[in-house]
Order: C-alpha cells, then sequence, then structure tokens
C-alpha cells in the first residue's frame, strides 16, 4: 500500500499548482496526504490568511 506525503511550502505556485500535479503523479496511489494536513481550512475566512487561501484553493 503506496503513500504520498506533501511537506509543500510556499506561495500559489507551490501550494497549488506543484502540489496539483503532485496530487495527479500519484494517481492510483491509495493515500495522497497534502501540506494541510495538521491545519483546519474551515475556521479563518478567505482573505484573513494568505497561506491558508493557497491551501484552501488547492483542497
Amino acid at each position: 500500500m503506496g503513500r504520498v506525503v506533501s511537506a509543500l511550502s510556499g506561495l500559489r505556485g507551490v501550494i497549488v499548482d506543484t502540489q496539483t500535479q503532485f496530487l495527479n503523479a500519484a494517481a492510483g496511489v491509495p493515500w495522497f496526504i497534502p501540506s494541510t494536513f495538521s491545519i483546519d481550512l474551515t475556521r479563518p475566512p478567505y482573505g484573513h490568511n494568505r497561506n491558508l487561501d493557497f491551501r484552501k484553493a488547492f483542497a
């Protein structure tokens, strides 16, 4: 059973674009854990934290 864990950090180009490429490359792998695994994205509204906004866009 394979797993892909992303530990990416950066701006939109990394969090959304590069992490999406990783997700697409991991097709068929049962587990993909994005760099947002330890962040509660449901609480802060858009515009409150730029870095969380990038992660919400990826989600």
